[in-house]
């Protein structure tokens, strides 16, 4: 697993739910934590973070700030399967406006080839992929700022 970068990090700390709770979840399995994908940061989201930055030489307080996001992003590609996709995948859930998950991005753990966006589906621009590689992803949470 490759570290890569997140920015701006997003503050997530016990009692926090939903979005991003479920992508630091699917992160933390795919670094060997054994964490309910809920999106609830609860008591075990948080022991599961704790003892991630224990192990990771990090302060242990339970907040997923900058150090601990950089420590958890797993760089995936086309190939890759299991919870990091999942993360990825979760994070694509976002660029889907049309209020029906089935309708997204599925979120199946495989990274296969570059899907087509349904019909409907918005063309507000979510997904940017590099020049150096079609699939290197940034994901654009909102104008000028990535995530």
């Amino acid at each position: 697993m490759t570290t890569g970068t997140i920015s701006p990090f997003p503050l997530v700390r016990k009692g926090d739910q939903q979005h991003p709770v479920k992508t630091l979840q699917h992160l933390l399995r795919a670094r060997g934590h054994s964490v309910a994908v809920d999106g609830i940061f609860g008591p075990n989201t948080d022991a599961a973070v704790r003892a991630f930055q224990q192990q990771k030489g990090l302060a242990v307080d339970g907040i997923v700030g900058p150090n601990t996001w950089s420590a958890l992003i797993v760089t995936v590609k086309q190939g890759s399967q299991g919870d990091a996709v999942r993360g990825v995948q979760e994070e694509f859930q976002l660029c889907n406006l049309s209020g029906d998950p089935s309708k997204g991005l599925q979120v199946d753990g495989i990274f296969g080839p570059r899907p087509t966006p349904p019909s409907g589906a918005s063309s507000r621009p979510c997904i940017r992929t590099s020049r150096r590689s079609p699939w290197t992803v940034s994901l654009a949470r909102s104008p000028g700022r990535r995530w």
